[in-house]
């Protein structure tokens, strides 16, 4: 059934755009930087840019609350994705990217990444003493 959301999550306040993006790619969608609003036959909205789909832009999309936290806008109906769960996911696949990146800025070596059976990221990494 279609109708328009506003969701939020406290990972998402001050975003590194990039990064979302290679979540998002992790996840197989990506960002239309480029395109400022959404529509569907149940409505539209203004957003900052657009969530795709095998580079279609889908009723869903991004933009910066008065506290500059990425909230999340639009309709799930018929974009093939969980309402319940996708921006958890989003998360935690922007976690993983936040992190990852944050071990490589300071040296440290990614043995692995994986999924545990709960669903939670794990990453093994090192660091030689100097």
């Amino acid at each position: 059934m279609s109708h328009w959301v506003k969701y939020t999550n406290d990972t998402f306040k001050n975003t590194d755009i990039s990064l979302l993006e290679k979540a998002l790619r992790t996840m197989s969608y990506g960002l239309d930087r480029n395109c400022k609003r959404i529509s569907n036959a149940w409505g539209k909205e203004d957003v900052d840019f657009a969530l795709t789909r095998h580079n279609e832009v889908i009723s869903l999309g991004f933009r910066a609350d008065k506290d500059n936290k990425l909230e999340l806008v639009g309709d799930f109906y018929l974009t093939g994705l969980r309402q319940d769960t996708f921006l958890d996911k989003l998360a935690q696949c922007y976690q993983k990217e936040r992190i990852t990146k944050t071990l490589e800025d300071n040296r440290w070596s990614i043995d692995s990444i994986e999924t545990n059976q709960n669903d939670e990221i794990v990453i093994n990494a090192y660091q030689y003493a100097l």
